[in-house]
């Protein structure tokens, strides 16, 4: 699972990356930094650097979800979980079982922050070109990576409580 993840994470980086890049020569002399309710409200001269800021910011920004994924799936004891102290009472290899709910939450987010700032780097694209504002279908694609967010981490971390038990019961 943890390579699917990867996977799809690299590729979905890409697609960001290369598209970012292949419509930056489209782009006027300004292009938007900053939107109100009414849509772009400030402009700055277009660069190259400018214009990939948020791809990768959202490449950087899950990088570091996979290192905290990676650094902290191996040392349970420094995250804070509900049943921690019976997550740290169970042998090593028990407590990683556990810990693979972890890093799969960790995966997602990085997942899901790459998905938004992607989506945001097309609304600053169709700004910039057609001087349109898709508030809406922006609001309604952050919306849902956001909220969808909030159910899947609950849902995770009640994965790990019930982990915890399961691995306490199991006798061999």
């Amino acid at each position: 699972m943890n390579r699917i993840l990867l996977l799809v994470a690299l590729v979905l980086a890409l697609v960001v990356l290369t598209l970012s890049g292949s419509v930056y020569a489209s782009l006027p002399a300004l292009i938007p930094t900053h939107f109100g309710m009414a849509g772009a409200d400030r402009w700055m001269p277009r660069s190259f650097a400018r214009w990939m800021s948020l791809p990768l910011l959202g490449i950087g920004l899950s990088a570091l979800n996979y290192l905290m994924g990676a650094l902290f799936a191996g040392r349970p004891g420094l995250i804070n979980i509900p049943r921690k102290a019976r997550l740290l009472a169970l042998p090593r290899e028990r407590q990683q079982h556990v810990m693979r709910w972890w890093w799969f939450l960790m995966q997602a987010i990085a997942i899901a922050e790459l998905a938004l700032l992607g989506v945001a780097q097309y609304g600053l694209w169709r700004a910039a070109v057609s001087q349109a504002f898709e508030g809406r279908l922006i609001g309604a694609a952050v919306g849902f990576v956001a909220l969808g967010m909030v159910p899947l981490s609950l849902y995770i971390i009640w994965q790990m409580s019930a982990e915890i038990v399961r691995q306490e019961a199991d006798p061999g």
